[in-house]
């Protein structure tokens, strides 16, 4: 329809050429319209293994990186993700022939990393163990794992836009376990953890509630955990949330959540988000807080 259109003005050549002009504006504008769009909508990836991760036991490191729509130039969040001790094996058990460990696709963190806006980080555990009646199961065995996890979670806030005042630690069972050690390691890196179905307990696996390496507030921590979820568990739970809260630690608790078992709980996962950032935020303020009375010492 524009062809005739602008044939029908030969005897104007000026009026001619406006209105080819014209309509080549309006299409680079349509077309910039589709590319804005798509290119937003495609920004959303995921990324296996992106850089090359080395622990130091020379072994190179899997993960994935699940990356948000566009997001322009303000600097993303970060959750970190460890799901619970896993083996094909415990298929052969009865009272675990339903347990999968949560993996991330069963958490609805993907989706909610993509509508939140924040990037999130899997890594797989590697090392491998003899678990329960001696089935051999991968989880996260503390002491070999944390010095290619820290790399990875560096490599990965180095590379993208990352707030350093963002980084949080998320996990279930023994990563959720994982999760703590990781924070007390380094308490000044991490913002906030999610402790679901674990609290900080010994590596030995006595059962033992350890309390925080240093006085509080260095992060927020959320503690949860599912209906019918293990006794001695649940108890981790509660015993650690009152050693980190009687350290100065901003906590929250949250318990019989759904669905009903060992497993993370789907569900919740958007107000454990939320959550994490409101226990971020206090544990920030009462930081500053504290810095600002010790200068005050000092006028």
């Amino acid at each position: 329809m524009w062809f005739p259109f602008i044939r029908n003005h030969r005897d104007n050549p000026i009026k001619r050429r406006i209105r080819v002009v014209l309509f080549f504006l309006i299409f680079c504008v349509l077309g910039a319209g589709f590319f804005y769009y798509y290119a937003k909508k495609e920004t959303a990836a995921v990324l296996h293994t992106p850089f090359e991760i080395v622990d130091k036991s020379g072994n190179r490191r899997e993960y994935r990186v699940f990356l948000p729509p566009w997001s322009g130039d303000k600097p993303l969040p970060l959750l970190v993700y460890f799901h619970g001790v896993w083996s094909e094996e415990f298929k052969r058990l009865p009272a675990l022939k339903h347990y999968t460990g949560s993996p991330i696709e069963e958490t609805g963190l993907i989706e909610l990393s993509k509508r939140k806006g924040f990037v999130l980080l899997v890594p797989e555990a590697f090392y491998e163990f003899k678990s329960l009646r001696g089935l051999p199961a991968r989880g996260w065995q503390i002491e070999k794992e944390i010095d290619g996890i820290e790399k990875m979670i560096d490599r990965v806030a180095a590379e993208y836009k990352i707030s350093k005042r963002e980084i949080y630690l998320s996990g279930i069972s023994a990563g959720a376990m994982f999760c703590h050690y990781l924070a007390n390691k380094r308490p000044g890196v991490y913002a906030a953890i999610i402790s679901h179905s674990q609290g900080y307990t010994d590596i030995e696996g006595r059962g033992i509630v350890l309390s925080p390496a240093k006085k509080g507030p260095r992060f927020g921590v959320l503690f949860a955990y599912c209906k019918g979820d293990y006794p001695n568990l649940i108890g981790y739970c509660k015993e650690s949330c009152k050693k980190y809260k009687d350290a100065g630690y901003p906590v929250e608790l949250l318990p019989d959540l759904l669905p009903p078992g060992h497993a993370w709980s789907s569900p919740s996962s958007e107000i454990f988000w939320n959550l994490l950032q409101k226990l971020a935020g206090r544990a920030r303020k009462t930081c500053d807080r504290k810095v600002i009375n010790l200068l005050s010492c000092f006028d």
